[in-house]
């Protein structure tokens, strides 16, 4: 994938059961190509997901680049069998829950100066800002 020209997956994607695997393979497979354009990887929400996971940066990176979507998902369940399903649904809401700063919020606004679709919208999670910057909503 090449985040020069395109957007990763929203993080409001699983895979496995995991939310915002889809977008850190995307971002993890464009920075061993050398693609990741102005995004950044590991980001802060991608070194919980790899902590989680007791990997680094890179060790995910490698696992990403040699095996497609459907690969990445079986070895993520084997990885899950030893572990506690609340964990991993922990994780999730970490990530999907994770309210996003004001600054942000602000920038919203004003780029939407119509009121009524900033009610419509609701733009106050980390992951509903993604998607809305990167043109999902």
């Amino acid at each position: 994938m090449n985040l020069k020209e395109s957007v990763p997956r929203s993080p409001k994607e699983t895979l496995a059961g995991f939310a915002h695997i889809p977008r850190m393979l995307d971002k993890a497979r464009a920075y061993k190509k050398g693609f990741l354009g102005d995004y950044i990887y590991p980001c802060p929400i991608d070194k919980e997901v790899l902590t989680f996971l007791k990997l680094n940066g890179d060790e995910f990176a490698i696992k990403a680049e040699n095996a497609d979507d459907v690969l990445f998902g079986k070895w993520l369940v084997e990885f899950m069998e030893n572990r506690n399903i609340k964990d991993r649904e922990h994780l999730n809401r970490s990530i999907l829950k994770k309210k996003v700063g004001l600054l942000k919020c602000l920038k919203y606004y004003f780029a939407f100066p119509e009121r009524i679709k900033f009610v419509e919208l609701k733009v106050t999670t980390w992951a509903d800002y993604v998607d809305w910057e990167e043109g999902r909503v």
